[in-house]
């Protein structure tokens, strides 16, 4: 169903109208160009098999922000709990593949996604530009083949002011083209032509399997574009 909109954009209070995102996205090739999603509230999906926005040929090109709680005194967000993902068909996470796309502040409680390349919690795929701020992945594990992460997996844009805690993310070879590599804690592969940074995240706990290029904070990347992150406990 369709959530409640206004002239700042459209305000996802259940679980069902974060799916009508979804599928405006992968099924009507809407791509949110310059409008806003907001997250007003927290959600539980339940565990019911979900598939990324921006799955199919059409990328997630809006802004999709997560409001404050408006009791608390210090700043935190409405959470998504119960993400349940097992896709192999492209990009896996919350979002698949994003372009020129802003996510801000999403907070994920033990989500479970499982997928072949482009595998994360939060965004699958970022191409050409974009950013992933202020967001957060607790607990749970991420499984994947090839660009395997917990916030973004293959990230051509900005990523900054993310957590991952207690998150465990696998890499697991298959062949050589899906050789259980790029696999990191924050981000799986920042290219090294990209013009953006990994900046000011923060690993409190994560366990990284992988067969090859791997890290607690990124799996591959230019060493100058990843700076001020820190992680603290890592196996």
């Amino acid at each position: 169903e369709a959530p409640a909109s206004d002239e700042n954009g459209y305000y996802v209070t259940k679980a069902s109208e974060l799916a009508w995102v979804a599928q405006q996205v992968n099924e009507k090739g809407k791509t949110f160009a310059n409008e806003t999603v907001y997250l007003a509230a927290d959600i539980d999906l339940a565990g019911q098999v979900w598939t990324p926005i921006g799955a199919g040929e059409t990328p997630f090109k809006g802004t999709f922000e997560v409001l404050p709680l408006p009791t608390k005194s210090t700043t935190e967000y409405y959470a998504i709990y119960g993400l349940n993902v097992d896709y192999t068909e492209g990009p896996a996470g919350l979002f698949g593949w994003v372009r020129g796309a802003a996510v801000k502040n999403v907070t994920l409680v033990n989500p479970q996604v499982k997928g072949e390349s482009c595998v994360a919690a939060v965004v699958g795929k970022i191409f050409n530009t974009g950013l992933v701020e202020g967001c957060t992945v607790k607990g749970g594990s991420v499984y994947g083949n090839h660009y395997v992460a917990g916030i973004a997996a293959h990230a051509y844009g900005t990523i900054k002011n993310n957590v991952v805690n207690g998150t465990i993310v696998t890499g697991v070879s298959v062949n050589e083209d899906l050789d259980g590599d790029k696999v990191g804690g924050i981000v799986g592969l920042h290219p090294a032509d990209a013009k953006s940074e990994v900046s000011a995240n923060q690993v409190l706990a994560v366990t990284i399997v992988a067969k090859r290029d791997a890290g607690a904070l990124v799996g591959a990347a230019n060493a100058d574009n990843v700076k001020d992150n820190h992680v603290e406990t890592a196996t």
